[in-house]
């Protein structure tokens, strides 16, 4: 069972790859880890940095693949990536930063198409810290 699900995250994460690079998105980095948690696609577009966390389920559970991401998830992200930051001085760190979350629903066709996007606000990283309310951008794919 673990072991199926660990495969359904890896072509979860494959498929997201390869939408974002389709969309212009410049990959930075994949699986990023710290002692604060993972992101698992880094990217790149004209002057923002995406933080892409993916989640993906078969259609035959009851919730949405986004749905179990919660703020301390949310929190998490946020504190790898202001390591990341730290990490990799390369990158301007004056850019805006996004969080996005891209929602996968695998069917047992298999066949790809996109059922909702929904774009976020700019996130206040401060106010995640101090646990107030934050919008998330969904990417929300059915295949």
């Amino acid at each position: 069972m673990k072991n199926s699900k660990r495969l359904l995250g890896i072509a979860g994460e494959a498929i997201a790859e390869n939408y974002l690079s389709g969309k212009g998105f410049k990959i930075l980095a994949k699986n990023f880890t710290s002692a604060y948690g993972e992101i698992d696609i880094i990217c790149e577009k004209e002057d923002c940095y995406y933080f892409f966390e993916v989640k993906s389920r078969l259609n035959d559970e009851h919730i949405k693949p986004f749905e179990s991401v919660n703020d301390k998830k949310i929190r998490k992200i946020s504190n790898t990536m202001e390591f990341f930051f730290q990490r990799n001085p390369e990158f301007s760190y004056d850019k805006d930063r996004k969080i996005k979350i891209i929602s996968i629903t695998f069917s047992q066709a298999l066949h790809s198409f996109i059922s909702c996007i929904k774009d976020s606000n700019d996130i206040d990283y401060k106010k995640i810290r101090e646990g107030e309310d934050y919008n998330i951008g969904i990417l929300d794919v059915f295949i």
